[in-house]
């Protein structure tokens, strides 16, 4: 038997899209009621975070306030090394009074010193050797004060010798030479050597005149210098003469 459908076309169609538009309306109300389910959760995080951060806000204010004190002394600290640096260079030569004492403590009487002489002598070799290995030269103007002038003494001063050069007359050559192997024992002395000597004719109480250099070890802050903790080296006094012509 079949079914007969006595309703007009228009009312079906009609009926189709009043039924389509509900479910359009409940689809979008749960997706309103979801919007504003996490839109409530978010507001209530946020205060959260909010109220953390208010509690933690003097914990952070200290923390910068010690991360700026941090900096400010790990800046003083590098400018006080520098300091220190340059002023012990600055202490390097060592003084005449000094040599002199330490060259002429263990002088016999046998042998008389006519002229000593302290000298700076310039290493031009290395000096070369040094400016041709560097590959870029350093921009002084970028560095502090102390460090700045530390470089300049360096490139004055570290390719400098001190010497001494001791002159005289011996009648005995015996105790010449011992004389010289106990400088070669001074602490202050890298190196001791016997330039001249010659036999002297017509002198009765002279038989021999010599000339002798000795080499002086580099001071504190050159390379090679000592690092200040040895009980060999003798801190220079305030009064003292440095050992530069």
């Amino acid at each position: 038997m079949q079914d007969i459908d006595f309703l007009p076309a228009d009312y079906r169609r009609r009926r189709t899209n009043r039924h389509g538009r509900s479910w359009q309306i409940l689809a979008a109300g749960a997706v309103v009621g979801l919007i504003v389910v996490v839109a409530v959760g978010q507001t209530r995080a946020l205060r959260q975070v909010e109220t953390r951060l208010a509690e933690i806000a003097p914990q952070r204010e200290m923390f910068e306030s010690q991360k700026t004190q941090l900096g400010d002394l790990r800046k003083q600290l590098s400018e006080a090394e520098a300091e220190a640096e340059l002023i012990a260079y600055m202490r390097h030569p060592w003084p005449k009074t000094q040599l002199l004492a330490e060259t002429l403590s263990c002088l016999p009487e046998e042998v008389v010193c006519s002229m000593i002489r302290i000298a700076r002598e310039t290493q031009m070799g290395q000096v070369r050797r040094q400016r041709g290995g560097d590959s870029e030269e350093e921009d002084l103007t970028k560095l502090e004060p102390a460090t700045r002038d530390l470089r300049l003494l360096q490139e004055e001063c570290d390719f400098a010798t001190v010497t001494v050069v001791l002159e005289g007359t011996t009648a005995d050559g015996i105790k010449l030479h011992q004389y010289l192997q106990q400088l070669n024992d001074v602490p202050l002395l890298s190196k001791v050597e016997l330039q001249s000597l010659e036999s002297t004719h017509g002198e009765a109480d002279v038989k021999f005149r010599f000339e002798a250099r000795l080499t002086v070890r580099p001071g504190f802050g050159q390379p090679n210098g000592p690092d200040g903790r040895s009980h060999e080296v003798a801190q220079a006094g305030p009064g003292d003469e440095e050992a530069t012509p």
